[in-house]
Order: structure tokens, then C-alpha cells, then sequence
């Protein structure tokens, strides 16, 4: 009788070990799952890169790829050719290829620009890319998307897209003979999946009495001011830093962004400057805060969209 007292324990110890080395397994089987997984994906990349470059004599020089729920729904934009580093600019010059394992598809060549930073957009899974050289404006934007395996050109403009806090943004420029120099405008846009392509979004100009509403705009607008005055008196324009005033404008858009302008005149010349601040829950933050001299002048404008 004294020894099946133990008998409840024992069966719990054998039954927790038994979990354990089940547990175990599991985790060893799933190791081993995942491992697998991965080399099957490296291994088809590299069928991937070798798609390519059987028909092409250039290196790869960037490999974007798109890992879809199956082996059949993946693929990857490529880009073959030289890139060059010079003062911590990346150019490049070469040709953009869409592979998916069964197709390997020549999308652009003579691909030529100073700046190359290709990214896939984590929202939709669309490439973008831009060429640019160091003359003024002279920037173009590309985004491409796959629909039913097949490759799109879904944008093509003059002007500059990148990613400004989680948003796609567009500056173009032109020459402002007006303002005696170059001004740019800048947007934001939207993918609209009913009309498949991008939109931008609408824009509006507010009155300072709607701008000062919001409970902290008094406080961020004085910031940016005391930045401004900083940024005069640092700089050779001597003729700003006294008997000069601001001039504002406030344009707010659809996709929650505020754009203040900052027009800074004195006798003798006038300074540019802008602010972008995201609303929040009835308050404003200050996301971005740019300076530019008398020769550009950057704002936004009102713009029809969603």
C-alpha cells in the first residue's frame, strides 16, 4: 500500500515527459520544415537570377523579390548593368527585368541616372524607381506592377516619387520666372485598385483661424518659426534679418498631412520655407521642416481628388 502512493506521481512525471519529447519533436519537425522552406526559396532565386542572366552578359545588380503564398505566384524585378558610387551617390547605368520562373521579360534597357534606390512599396508590392542627372527637374519616376503574371507600367511622370512617412509623395518642378528662380510643387498619392492606377489626393486651402484650431498649432508654428530665425541668421541674408515679416498659407490634404507655407520678405529679397505636419486626434506634429533660399520656392498647392 505505501508504494501506490508514488503511482500518481510517477504517471504525471511519465506523462509530462512524454509531452516534452512530443513538444521537442514538434519543434525539431518544424526546424526542419522552415530549413527546407528556405533552401527550396534560395535555391528558386537562383533560378531566377539565372534566367536572367542567360540572356544578359551585365551583372545583377539588384534583386527585388516578391515572395508569393506559392512558388508559381513569385517573381522578381532585376535590374543588370554597372553601378558606380561617387560621393556617396549611387548611379547606375543598365536594364530592368521582370522574371517569375517560367518568363524573363526585358522591361526597360538604357536605364541611365545618378541617384538609384529602387524599392518595392510593402503596401501593394509595386516597384518603384526613378531616374534623375544633375540637371534641375530632371527626374523621372517608374512604378510597375504584376497583375495575372504579367508586368504593368502603372506610372510613368516628370517629377519625384518617394515614401515620406508611410505616404507616396510626388514633387515636380518647373521654372518660376516670376519668383526669379525654380519652384516645385509636391503631391500625395494613393493607389485606387477600381481604376488601377494612382490618384492623388485632395487637397484644400485652409484659413489660419482653422490651422490655429487645432490645440498645439500655435506652439509647433512658433518652433518652426524660431528654427527659421535660427537658419536667417546663420546665413548671408543679411537683408531678412531685420525689417522683414512672415506671410502664410495653409493647404490641408485629404490623407491627414498639413502643409504650412512660410514666406519670409524683406527689402531686398524674399526666403521660401515650408512645414509638414500629420493631424492627430485634434493636435498637430511637426514631421518635416525644409529651408530653401531666394532662387526656389516650395509649396502645395490645392489639388482636386478623392
Amino acid at each position: 500500500m505505501k508504494e501506490c502512493k508514488y503511482l500518481p506521481l510517477v504517471l504525471v512525471i511519465f506523462i509530462l515527459t512524454s509531452c516534452n519529447l512530443s513538444y521537442r519533436k514538434g519543434t525539431l519537425r518544424d526546424v526542419e520544415m522552415t530549413q527546407a522552406e528556405t533552401s527550396a526559396e534560395e535555391e528558386f532565386k537562383d533560378k531566377l537570377k539565372r534566367m536572367v542572366l542567360e540572356k544578359t552578359q551585365d551583372p545583377v545588380c539588384a534583386f527585388l523579390y516578391i515572395d508569393g503564398s506559392r512558388e508559381e505566384d513569385s517573381y522578381a524585378f532585376v535590374f543588370t548593368g554597372k553601378m558606380m558610387e561617387e560621393y556617396a551617390n549611387k548611379s547606375f547605368q543598365g536594364e530592368l527585368w521582370y522574371v517569375n520562373g517560367q518568363d524573363c521579360i526585358l522591361l526597360t534597357d538604357e536605364i541611365e541616372t545618378d541617384s538609384f534606390e529602387p524599392v518595392i512599396l510593402e503596401t501593394n508590392h509595386h516597384l518603384l524607381y526613378q531616374t534623375s542627372s544633375s540637371l534641375p527637374g530632371s527626374a523621372e519616376s517608374y512604378i510597375w506592377t504584376v497583375k495575372e503574371r504579367k508586368p504593368q507600367l502603372v506610372l510613368e511622370t516628370l517629377g519625384s516619387c518617394f515614401m515620406d512617412n508611410g505616404l507616396l509623395a510626388f514633387v515636380q518642378t518647373s521654372a518660376a520666372i516670376k519668383e526669379g528662380g525654380r519652384s516645385w510643387r509636391r503631391y500625395y498619392l494613393y493607389w485606387d485598385s477600381e481604376k488601377q492606377s494612382y490618384q492623388r489626393y485632395g487637397s484644400k486651402r485652409i484659413t489660419e483661424e482653422e490651422f490655429l484650431s487645432y490645440e498645439n498649432a500655435q506652439e509647433v508654428r512658433d518652433q518652426v518659426e524660431i528654427a527659421i530665425e535660427k537658419d536667417i541668421q546663420e546665413s548671408d541674408a543679411a537683408d531678412l534679418k531685420s525689417e522683414s515679416h512672415f506671410e502664410y498659407s495653409y493647404i490641408k490634404c485629404d490623407c491627414g498631412i498639413i502643409y504650412v507655407n512660410y514666406i519670409r520678405t524683406g527689402n531686398k529679397g524674399t526666403l521660401y520655407y515650408y512645414s509638414i505636419l500629420t493631424e492627430r486626434e485634434g493636435t498637430v506634429i511637426l514631421e518635416e521642416r525644409q529651408h530653401y533660399d531666394t532662387y526656389e520656392k516650395g509649396y502645395m498647392e490645392e489639388a482636386g481628388g478623392r
